[in-house]
């Protein structure tokens, strides 16, 4: 009777170990009482920040998706890719709305030029005419061919009949003119706005030095002590000379 009671009890414990056992969980529960927001599956909808995202209202007690940052706020947290709309059509706004990022067939975002720090558009000129003036507001010049500035106006830039090369632009007028410079600086050729170049050539066998006003022998740019020494100079400054004993310096520019 003992050995049977042993043998019934050794095979109810061996029964318990193999049966399966079950048990309950029960998952969290969030209520929007407490300040959460969850979707239709229950689980909490969190803003960019990480911050939980609280039900209903605006700002930043807004249940929708929103930036960590206001419009005029300091700027804080990490960018975020964005995204343009093309329209074959523009649709135009009214002041105050918000548009989408506008962007063309091939994905180019489209964009208007403005001058700096202002409301107003650069202004697109597509004029190929001559003399051309600076202006008093911003453009944006658009022509069919390059153009330099000839001191007050700008004109096309000349090349050869080729096509092939750029050369520099030749002044339309000469003048000459002869000076006797002293030993003390004296003015050889007054400045001209749109002078190209000027050439001086000295008379005499002495030694003449060119610069600005009051240059002197050891100041200034020194010319061989030879009949003929000659300087070419692109500049519209005024050029001054001295030289070691009276000599007559001659000069042509043109311009």
């Amino acid at each position: 009777m003992a050995l049977r009671r042993f043998i019934l009890a050794v095979a109810g414990f061996a029964a318990f170990l193999v049966s399966p056992v079950v048990a309950q969980v029960t998952a969290p529960t969030y209520s929007t009482a407490t300040g959460n927001t969850l979707n239709a599956q229950g689980v909490v909808i969190l803003n960019p920040d990480g911050s939980a995202a609280t039900s209903g209202g605006t700002g930043t007690s807004a249940s929708q998706v929103q930036g960590n940052a206001a419009s005029g706020a300091a700027d804080t947290g990490n960018p975020v890719k964005v995204g343009g709309v093309y329209n074959s059509t523009l649709s135009p706004l009214t002041d105050g709305q918000r548009g989408n990022l506008m962007q063309g067939s091939r994905g180019s975002l489209n964009v208007t030029l403005m001058q700096a720090d202002s409301v107003n558009p650069l202004a697109n000129v597509g004029d190929n005419s001559d003399a051309q003036t600076t202006g008093s507001t911003a453009r944006l010049l658009t022509v069919s061919r390059n153009y330099v500035w000839n001191g007050s106006t700008w004109d096309r830039a000349p090349g050869s009949t080729a096509g092939a090369n750029v050369v520099s632009k030749g002044g339309a007028s000469l003048n000459t003119g002869q000076v006797s410079v002293t030993t003390s600086s004296t003015l050889v050729a007054a400045a001209r706005t749109g002078r190209n170049k000027i050439t001086m050539s000295v008379g005499a066998a002495n030694t003449c030095a060119f610069g600005n006003t009051g240059v002197t022998t050891t100041t200034g740019f020194p010319l061989a002590p030879t009949v003929g020494a000659s300087l070419t100079l692109d500049t519209a400054a005024a050029i001054y000379a001295v030289c070691s004993a009276t000599t007559t310096i001659s000069f042509i520019e043109q311009y």
